[in-house]
């Protein structure tokens, strides 16, 4: 059995909400990390055994600069990993039965809840 955290990568806000959270689960359990969040602050702040793979199911907003969300490419942007994540479906519902995965939570991507729940 295994807990499997899909977090996005965009700031570190998400992650250290979920740390919070992921602190709170017995040890003895595998708990795998996908996200794109550095793994400097997971290794600091976590503060228990984890798994860590780089990857990302969703898109923040796309800037022209800090303080400017580009509309239009943020579309795009999420348009095309939409069509990343339809392609990869069902490789991840595989990889999540692979690994025994108990438990799916999400800090923000629908994908990863939409997998596991099939």
């Amino acid at each position: 059995m295994s807990v499997v955290a899909y977090v996005s990568g965009h700031g570190l806000g998400h992650a250290a909400r979920e740390i919070q959270i992921l602190r709170q689960l017995p040890e003895e359990i595998p708990l795998i990390i996908k996200t794109t969040s550095p793994a400097w602050f997971w290794q600091s702040e976590l503060k228990r055994p984890f798994t860590l793979i780089a990857d990302t199911y969703d898109v923040g907003c796309v800037q022209k600069d800090s303080i400017t969300i580009d509309i239009d490419a943020t579309r795009v942007a999420k348009q095309q990993m939409d069509n990343k994540n339809r392609a990869r479906f069902d490789a991840e519902k595989r990889w999540l039965e692979e690994v025994d995965a108990r438990v799916v939570v999400s800090d923000v991507a629908a994908f990863p809840l939409m997998v596991a729940a099939t």
